[in-house]
């Protein structure tokens, strides 16, 4: 028996609800699942990374929960993968929920590893493009809100692109893509 099959299985045991993930999606799902999860040991055995274990373990103690986001195969092939990850403890202040989640939410290499998904690192967002040009127009309408406008000029790098990065934290007004 392959020896993570037995890892597997031992964590399984002590862990409880772990279960050994048979693809990458199935490990993208399970790790933003235990993120919004109450078990600290379930998050640790699919989430080897020090910054996201420290951002659970944080909001656990503060406790607030955490939302799971995203969890999305960006890129497959040949026993790896890319993948999307993503979630944000739930605070009043959006800005801090925000910052709290940025040692968890990211891009990730995944490897099969005897039979089973892994995460192996975790691919820094800078390495994916560069933000050329921002110009920000805010329209402020006392009584009624604020209109926003942002936009980029970006460069792309790598064979990733910085669309996954942009994905995190950006969605488009409504009726705009």
């Amino acid at each position: 028996m392959p020896i993570a099959l037995w890892a597997c299985l031992l964590i399984q045991g002590l862990v409880g609800n772990v279960q050994c993930q048979n693809s990458p999606s199935e490990l993208a799902g399970a790790v933003v699942k235990h993120w919004a999860g109450n078990s600290e040991a379930a998050f640790d055995a699919v989430f080897p990374f020090r910054e996201g274990r420290a951002a659970f373990s944080e909001m656990a103690e503060a406790q607030f929960d955490r939302l799971a986001g995203l969890a999305k195969v960006v890129q497959a092939g040949h026993g790896r993968a890319i993948l999307l990850i993503s979630g944000v403890p739930l605070m009043e202040n959006s800005g801090d929920a925000t910052i709290e989640s940025r040692g968890f939410s990211g891009l990730y290499e995944a490897r099969e590893e005897g039979g089973r998904w892994v995460l192996a690192t975790r691919i820094p967002l800078d390495n994916q493009g560069r933000i050329l040009a921002q110009r920000l127009s805010v329209r402020v309408r006392p009584g009624y809100g604020i209109d926003v406008e942002d936009r980029i000029r970006i460069r792309v790098e790598g064979n990733r692109g910085i669309r996954s990065a942009i994905k995190l934290s950006c969605k488009p007004a409504a009726g705009q893509s």
